[in-house]
């Protein structure tokens, strides 16, 4: 997987799992709130950015054959043989960094608005 496909997946998961648990725990009427906010997101605030950590293990790959692309991709497991003979070589090393966010919130109302 390119890294690129895999920091898109991972985000995009985080939030759609974010808002998948407020729907369900209203649709099932449950107590508490999950990520709860005592306004909209219109009024965001610095405190409501939570980061994203990713450490991220990847691999450059480069290979010899014709057509082959060179690139960086999400170091995963490889298993079996496939026959095939090709010259490659490869370097893996790690890559850190932070993802501010503004993950779904559950908008609760101050006593003041009820």
């Amino acid at each position: 997987m390119a890294l690129h496909e895999f920091i898109t997946a991972t985000l995009l998961d985080i939030q759609r799992g974010v808002q998948n648990a407020i729907d369900t725990a209203r649709t099932e009427k449950l107590h508490g709130a999950i990520n709860p906010s005592w306004r909209d997101m219109a009024g965001a605030a610095v405190h409501d950015v939570q980061k994203v950590q990713f450490d991220i293990a990847v691999t450059v790959s480069d290979k010899n054959s014709v057509g082959a692309k060179s690139g960086i991709s999400v170091l995963g497991l490889k298993l079996g043989v496939d026959g095939a003979s090709t010259g490659e070589s490869s370097h893996e090393s790690r890559i850190q960094f932070t993802v501010p966010v503004v993950p779904p919130t559950t908008v609760i109302e101050s006593p003041s608005d009820v």
